[in-house]
């Protein structure tokens, strides 16, 4: 049976090399093929895929008009791909080889229908750059805002039912691939891998999201929640600028009220509203990507088909 290995890239041109060159120097190039999609317009990540497909015919790719979203890019990658068993990781992780052998015998030897990965590394190991705790932060927010659960899934391996399973349940209306995937009634394994991140990949990166949701403030104000965030923002900093003030008028011995400890917990109050103001904006970035999936459906600008 082909395996297909599917990777969505944003802005991140290093790891095009690196995750390509990791599969050709561990696995045998029989009956695999790979699949990038650049979730984005032609950058400099579409030119690499260039370069390597060139001289690879096992290589398709797709890059869009712009960016739409990795929920989005997976979703195009999966309803392109035809048949065979798909391996999907995110562009900024680098898998190691056993994984795929042993989660190729589960399914091959049909014990499994779907197989998981999970990271061995210990949590705490992990750098809070990482994403873990913002993503369970997200998972949370999510939930509030959306009423619903967060569904996503950086590893796993399907086989051909799955596949085709999942491309009707696309054309029934569903979009989001984790929650496909957990709801299905088939046999699901989990195994840990091991996993080499790039943590600056803008895709992943929270600062990166955030600035990039503050370019497209707009549509956010209409959520309640953000405004009374924003508001308390605003608050906190107005009270940040009479602490400030108030401190030079005591040096210059114009007033001599204000206690150190009222100032300490102005300024706490005014750091921890903005620590909320950060994560949620970026938050209801994210959730907007998701809700849009069936919105707007992704225009495919270019595509390398080798077939």
């Amino acid at each position: 049976m082909r395996l297909t290995i599917l990777t969505t890239f944003f802005r991140n041109k290093q790891d095009v090399i690196k995750i390509y060159e990791n599969y050709k120097k561990n696995l045998s190039s029989e009956n695999i093929k790979y699949f990038f999609v650049n979730d984005n317009f032609q950058d400099e990540v579409w030119n690499e895929i260039e370069k390597i497909a060139k001289n690879d015919e096992n290589i398709t790719a797709l890059c869009f008009d712009k960016n739409y979203g990795q929920l989005s890019a997976i979703k195009s990658g999966i309803e392109n791909i035809t048949d065979g068993n798909i391996l999907y990781h995110d562009g900024d992780t680098i898998i190691d080889k056993s994984f795929i052998e042993k989660s190729l015998l589960l399914i091959n030897g049909k014990e499994a229908d779907i197989v998981w990965g999970q990271p061995k590394q210990s949590v705490l190991g992990q750098p809070i750059s990482s994403g873990f705790f913002l993503r369970n932060v997200f998972k949370l927010i999510y939930k509030f805002f959306s009423k619903q659960n967060y569904y996503y899934k950086s590893l796993f391996l399907i086989n051909e039912t799955v596949l085709k399973i999942t491309k009707n349940a696309f054309k029934g209306g569903e979009s989001i691939i984790g929650e496909i995937l957990t709801s299905m009634d088939v046999k699901q394994k989990f195994l840990q891998a091991e996993f080499e991140h790039n943590y600056k990949n803008s895709r992943y990166n929270f600062f990166s999201k955030f600035f990039h949701a503050i370019k497209h403030l707009t549509p956010y104000l209409e959520n309640i929640y953000l405004k009374s965030i924003i508001a308390s923002s605003l608050l906190s900093l107005f009270l940040l600028i009479i602490i400030i003030l108030t401190f030079f008028l005591r040096l210059l011995g114009v007033v001599s009220f204000l206690p150190g400890w009222f100032s300490i917990i102005l300024i706490t109050i005014f750091l921890n509203v903005v620590v909320i103001f950060l994560i949620c904006l970026t938050s209801l970035f994210n959730i907007e990507q998701i809700k849009n999936i069936n919105k707007k459906k992704p225009i495919i600008e270019k595509m390398i088909n080798k077939k």
